[in-house]
Parts: structure tokens; C-alpha cells; sequence
């Protein structure tokens, strides 16, 4: 499972709207979620977002974190469509790291 940690890692950047695409995808677990909320919150300070806050202390209700994305995401204008070319965009940022979670394991293995 792709971890925030791979995001820094690889220099790549994230946005709630690329946890919705992650979700999408079936990448996101909660754990990610509440890592995801609490480091948006250490680095926004100042955003007093109930949401937010809440996802950080950790939601397991997987349609309470559903709603609570998508709002966050109309919240900061945010909101991304399926068709779109920014969804794409989010997307490939999700195969690029499980294709390195892929090689990496595959290097691990010692498969090549």
C-alpha cells in the first residue's frame, strides 16, 4: 500500500484532490487519510477546518471519510471531475508510485 512517506520520497505533490483519486483507485486506506489530514494541519496552521480535524484523529467509517473528502475538497475549491485532464494528471502520479512499489519489491526479491 503507497504511503504519504512515497509522496515526499519521490518529490511528487499532493492535494485532497489526489486522495480522491487515490480512494478512487482503491489506494487510500484510513491510515492514510488521518496521516494525510494531520500533515495538511502541521503544514496549513492556520485552517480551522472541522473535517479536517476530524480525519486526523481518525475516521474507520469508510462513507463518513467519503463525505468528508468531498467536502473538504468543495471547501478549497478543489473539486476535480473524472473527464477531466486533472484527474489524469492525479492518477498517473498514483501509477508512478505503485509501479516503483512494484520495482522495488521486485528488486527486493531479487526476480530480475
Amino acid at each position: 500500500m503507497i504511503k504519504l512517506i512515497d509522496f515526499k520520497k519521490n518529490a511528487i505533490s499532493i492535494f485532497w484532490k489526489t486522495t480522491l483519486v487515490g480512494r478512487t483507485l482503491k489506494l487510500v486506506d484510513t491510515s492514510f487519510i488521518d496521516d494525510f489530514a494531520t500533515q495538511y494541519l502541521l503544514d496549513h496552521y492556520k485552517i480551522e477546518n472541522k473535517d479536517i480535524i476530524e480525519l486526523s484523529y481518525g475516521v474507520n467509517n469508510t462513507f463518513e471519510i467519503d463525505e468528508r473528502v468531498q467536502k473538504i475538497l468543495s471547501e478549497l475549491n478543489q473539486n476535480v471531475d473524472e473527464n477531466s485532464e486533472e484527474w489524469n494528471t492525479e492518477k498517473r502520479k498514483w501509477r508512478f508510485l505503485v509501479l516503483q512499489e512494484l520495482l522495488s519489491k521486485s528488486y527486493h526479491l531479487k526476480i530480475f
